[in-house]
């Protein structure tokens, strides 16, 4: 990191606190010297994404509920990691609780950050292959999960399209987990 372009914590006030998020509001000093006391941060726990496809290479998608924007859309397997949990064994105990599938090629692909700017939590994306189903699904009091579906390649880039996936992280799993989707496959990223 750039200590030169980092700003400085000088006191951090919570003002919420549950177990599902908090809100901070900190007093910072910028690089320039300027303080700014009522800059908000939201904190959430970490999160993985679980991109997970079928012998058949089918996409495990899901149609759930989501409060917040009041709205049934598709959506991946995700949930919270438990703190000091491995993100592999996070992503298998979610795939299985929310799909009640099971798959032994799971790969950490990436971490993305849904809103840098207020809050810090990272989302791991997990690509599992093979998914295979075992057990009936043990979906927690506040996941609505109308279905569990499995959408063919040709399927979710149709999907991409006509904005099915309506959350920016769910996108961005699905082309880190993917590349063979959208012709990326092979691309060499130097760095």
């Amino acid at each position: 990191m750039d200590e030169s372009k980092s700003w400085k914590l000088i006191e951090r006030k919570t003002v919420y606190d549950t177990k599902f998020m908090s809100l901070h509001e900190d007093v910072i000093e910028l690089p320039n010297g300027k303080t700014i006391d009522d800059y908000s941060v939201v904190e959430f726990h970490d999160v993985v994404i679980i991109v997970a496809t079928d012998e058949n290479g089918n996409l495990v998608t899901m149609r759930e509920y989501k409060y917040a924007v009041d709205e049934t859309m598709t959506v991946l397997p995700a949930g919270t990691i438990e703190k000091g949990e491995d993100v592999l064994v996070a992503a298998k105990r979610e795939l299985l609780e929310e799909t009640g599938r099971v798959a032994e090629d799971v790969t950490l692909v990436g971490v993305l950050h849904e809103y840098p700017t207020k809050a810090g939590h990272d989302v791991s994306i997990v690509r599992a292959r093979g998914a295979r189903l075992i057990a009936s699904t043990a979906h927690e009091e506040t996941e609505q999960i109308d279905s569990i579906d499995l959408m063919s390649p040709l399927e979710v880039r149709r999907a991409i399209v006509k904005q099915e996936f309506k959350t920016a992280t769910i996108l961005g799993g699905i082309v880190l987990a993917m590349p063979e989707l959208f012709n990326l496959d092979g691309i060499v990223v130097e760095g």
